[in-house]
């Protein structure tokens, strides 16, 4: 499928750009490089204009109340939620309509997974690094904000997303930014918690829907397409075109063979293209030299693990902190996953009964400065909260136990 943005490359943008493309191997990024800046600019601008815009209207009396650091979180998730919509509806489309895309979706269609290209493909591509370049200028303006973490992963993100304008994997594309079908609700929990939602049925309905979708698009949808992949480049290395030479000889066969078969197949400066004769579309193309290197290979894997890893870890901390929004049985607000022990420092002599009822949280302490019938002396007090809510202070083996909160 063609690329679907209305405005072709600029001849100037490219040929500023194919230079340094083609000495780090990006011999796609010059047709997409105008829809790259379109895409980073267009973030800049939700971020900048539209959500200051919106918020200011749609809840002026929460948006105007926050302080610098809470504004700037804040516009970053509106960002982010129209970003996750944009990419996923471009992702599915390239999934659902290039006939392309449903090409390489056979089985014995590794090596187009692998190194095919086309404008579409591009396209989403594209769109996608521009985020990812917006987010890393983003994370180093406001480096005391998001942290070296969040730097690195923007950082990271841009590197992956690099290959498949080489191209490499492009076929991967869309299929792993599908990920992102659970950062809308992801952010509408955290805008919850902002408005005083906190708690709510809206933020429980939210809360489920987040953890389906996470679940089924990362843990699911995302290692069922990771063991995919591994298997495709698992294929080419075992193939042979780990070997510069071999890749070389085979790309040289195919240049002649293609060229026997009623299609103009040339490198043109630009990219090596299949131009169909009868309507002069050029619906895409293979890498020049169909080379996947061990490093290549392995830093994808790399950080693909390393993604699956992590989106393990964050299903399980997203739980945790959506239960603790919410009171037993189903939340965890209020209560401890365990009996916690804390120690209380007292002054020597008699514990004082206003400092026991203030540090149990309740009332429910004799007033006479005794823990069954007998007069309280210890160094320290030990407090305890059960799963139920309910708290109880050890003294010297005296238990004294309070009611669960209602």
């Amino acid at each position: 499928m063609k690329d679907p943005f209305p405005i072709g490359p600029p001849a100037f943008l490219v040929e500023a750009s194919k230079p340094l493309c083609d000495a780090v191997g990006l011999t796609a990024l010059p047709l997409h490089i105008h829809e790259v800046i379109f895409a980073a600019g267009l973030y800049t601008v939700l971020q900048t204009v539209v959500s200051p815009a919106l918020s200011k209207a749609i809840c002026p009396g929460i948006y105007n109340k926050f302080d610098k650091r809470t504004v700037i979180n804040w516009n970053v998730h509106v960002v982010s939620f129209f970003q996750s919509c944009i990419i996923c509806g471009l992702a599915l489309y390239a999934l659902i309509a290039d006939p392309e895309v449903q090409d390489w979706r056979r089985p014995e269609s590794w090596e187009k997974r692998l190194w095919a290209y086309d404008g579409m493909i591009g396209f989403v591509q594209a769109m996608a690094y521009g985020y990812f370049i917006w987010d890393i200028y983003l994370c180093i303006r406001y480096i005391h904000i998001f942290g070296v973490g969040m730097l690195a992963h923007a950082m990271s993100a841009v590197s992956v997303f690099s290959f498949g304008f080489r191209p490499f994997v492009g076929y991967y594309a869309p299929v792993f930014l599908l990920y992102e079908l659970s950062s809308p609700f992801l952010n509408i929990h955290w805008f919850c918690d902002k408005v005083g939602l906190t708690g709510t049925i809206y933020q429980a309905i939210n809360g489920t829907l987040l953890a389906i979708v996470f679940f089924s698009c990362r843990l699911v949808w995302g290692v069922w397409n990771s063991y995919h992949v591994f298997y495709d480049v698992r294929t080419a290395q075992a193939a042979g075109y780990g070997e510069w030479g071999f890749a070389q000889t085979v790309a040289a066969k195919e240049a002649e063979m293609l060229k026997g078969q009623g299609f103009y197949e040339k490198y043109t400066g630009l990219r090596f293209t299949n131009i169909d004769i009868a309507t002069g579309d050029v619906t895409g193309y293979m890498a020049p030299v169909k080379y996947a290197p061990l490093w290549l290979g392995g830093a994808y894997l790399a950080a693909n693990m390393t993604l699956n890893v992590l989106n393990v870890y964050w299903f399980t901390k997203m739980i945790e902190t959506i239960r603790s929004r919410f009171p037993p049985p189903f939340g965890t607000k209020g209560t401890g996953s365990k009996k916690n022990k804390q120690e209380f420092k007292a002054r020597k002599g008699s514990v004082s009964m206003d400092e026991i009822s203030k540090y149990m949280g309740e009332g429910e302490v004799p007033m006479d400065g005794k823990v069954n019938g007998e007069k309280i002396q210890a160094s320290d007090v030990t407090k305890s909260v059960y799963a139920d809510g309910s708290t109880s202070l050890e003294v010297g083996g005296k238990s004294l136990r309070s009611r669960r909160k209602a």
